[in-house]
């Protein structure tokens, strides 16, 4: 007997309802899979596979609660999943998050090295300080966009960052490149799905889904999940150097080197851009950062590096493309907050974990 919240008084639906009836009216379009497995032509081998699982014989349906009439369980084996019943809502229940309105502003959420500031095991003045400006976690960013939270990078600490700045929901994200600091902390995206109702939107180039598809292999298995919610449900978006739209928003990637061997992406949104990891700007993307308000741009230490910017050369860069204001990223334990801002041209600064820009 199928017991639903221990409440065993529940009256059950009849238990005659077997595997071909369910099939016929998966096939009608009378039974419906939740949004957590995307549009109908995406799922369709899922679908086919998870039948065959699922629906047999012993398999009973009951209502989810007792004064719910849409809302069914469907109980197969070791397996359960919920669907629907006719027209209506998912029955993944999509949540209201518990999240601060950003429309309008940039956070940066992140603006330290791979490593991180402090870093682990150096005593030096700056990792010591406990100055909350040198307090600096892996690179991330996010855009409160008119239709939803645009996230820049997955770094390690995002769940650290998201409860910082009380952001209960991400609803696509942008992808540089596919270093360990900028992807590792993706499966802190895992509770986005019950939020949004479907997967969320990964936006990158084909290396980039391809180091993700290796890291996060339990993601894309064909296994059947032992609950909802166990693996981040995702879907990628190919991206390349040509403007696209997310959330409404028109987006230009910029191509930029990291060193001898790597090619990352920027970003500009209207009058920011996003330009983190690099070292170089190639001629072709130059004009894609003229005439910005804000270009936010990697700016690691005094001493040249062979992968990013050194102070110097990223303060060359802003006097030659001339935006109204410069912020420095990717900042390691080699340059105080405090002490580094007061040498920088008041236009040209450090950034800082937590700071706001409004968006024009």
């Amino acid at each position: 007997m199928v017991v639903m919240d221990d409440q065993r008084d529940r009256q059950l639906h009849s238990d005659r309802v077997q595997t071909a009836n369910l099939a016929d009216q998966v096939r009608l379009g009378k039974l419906r899979w939740d949004r957590f497995f995307g549009s109908a032509e995406e799922i369709r081998p899922i679908r086919t596979f998870r039948l065959a699982w699922w629906y047999r014989p012993a398999c009973m349906v009951a209502p989810a609660g007792p004064n719910d009439k849409i809302r069914w369980w469907i109980f197969g084996g070791r397996n359960v999943r919920r669907v629907l019943w006719g027209d209506g809502d998912p029955l993944v229940d999509t949540r209201k998050p518990s999240t601060t309105d950003i429309r309008g502003q940039l956070i940066l959420l992140g603006t330290g090295t791979s490593v991180g500031v402090p870093t682990i095991g150096c005593g030096c003045r700056v990792c010591t300080s406990g100055h909350p400006r040198n307090q600096r976690t892996r690179c991330s960013v996010v855009f409160g966009l008119p239709e939803g939270n645009l996230l820049i990078d997955t770094p390690p600490d995002l769940r650290f960052q998201l409860l910082r700045e009380g952001l209960g929901v991400i609803h696509a994200v942008l992808f540089t490149h596919e270093h360990a600091d900028h992807i590792f902390g993706l499966d802190d995206l895992r509770l986005m799905p019950f939020f949004l109702g479907h997967p969320v939107p990964l936006y990158c180039e084909e290396i980039v889904e391809q180091r993700l598809r290796k890291a996060y292999d339990y993601a894309f298995a064909q296994e059947p999940w032992t609950h909802t919610g166990a693996t981040p449900q995702l879907q990628f978006r190919r991206i390349g150097t040509e403007p696209f739209e997310a959330l409404g928003t028109s987006i230009l990637p910029i191509r930029l080197h990291h060193g001898p061997r790597f090619e990352v992406l920027g970003f500009r949104i209207g009058n920011v851009a996003y330009c983190t990891d690099t070292n170089k700007i190639p001629a072709e993307s130059w004009p894609r950062l003229e005439g910005l308000d804000v270009l936010i741009l990697d700016g690691l230490r005094d001493r040249p590096h062979v992968t990013h910017f050194c102070l110097d050369e990223a303060v060359a860069v802003a006097r030659r493309l001339r935006p109204g204001r410069t912020l420095l990223t990717h900042i390691s334990h080699e340059l105080d907050h405090q002490e580094t801002n007061a040498r920088l041209p008041a236009d040209i600064q450090l950034a800082y974990d937590g700071q706001r820009i409004l968006l024009s």
